[in-house]
């Protein structure tokens, strides 16, 4: 239906990378929300070694394929892990040392900015507050999920 850009490889081989590369990226999921909680627990040295060596995976990654996950232009892994980049300064409010810099972290970190270029991240992007706000209620245990979206006129 869209041929162009095409967003998944042809390879079976590649195309078998990208999804394990996506699929492993739930790790990174499962410690966006532990990060916060593992400071209340003491927990925290733990769970910021884990999410450091699963970013590093994502670093490597960017070494061997390029700018993007797809090489020099972005690809569907790109697209499906971006989220969850867009909302990480949120848990580095609190975890400093879980924040995506340069010093660290540099192809990442070029990669993300790259990202806020694209006419899709663009048109999607959340502001950080509201990130925020949501993972302040989701915490308090009453999740305002539709916080920030525009109210229907209907």
């Amino acid at each position: 239906m869209y041929p162009e850009p095409k967003l998944t490889p042809s390879d079976p081989f590649k195309k078998a990378e990208d999804k394990m590369l996506s699929e492993t990226f739930s790790k990174v999921i499962a410690l966006y929300y532990e990060v916060p909680a593992s400071l209340a627990n003491d927990t925290f040295p733990v769970t910021l070694k884990k999410y450091l060596r699963e970013m590093q995976r994502y670093e490597n990654s960017l070494e061997k394929r390029g700018d993007f996950f797809g090489g020099a232009k972005p690809c569907m892994v790109d697209f499906m892990i971006w989220p969850w980049f867009e909302r990480i300064g949120v848990i580095s409010v609190v975890a400093p040392e879980t924040d995506i810099t340069e010093d660290r972290f540099p192809r990442l970190a070029a990669w993300m900015k790259r990202m806020y270029e694209i006419p899709a991240v663009i048109n999607t992007y959340v502001k950080p507050e509201h990130h925020s706000h949501f993972f302040k209620t989701l915490h308090e245990g009453s999740p305002e999920y539709d916080h920030g979206v525009l109210q229907s006129n209907l």
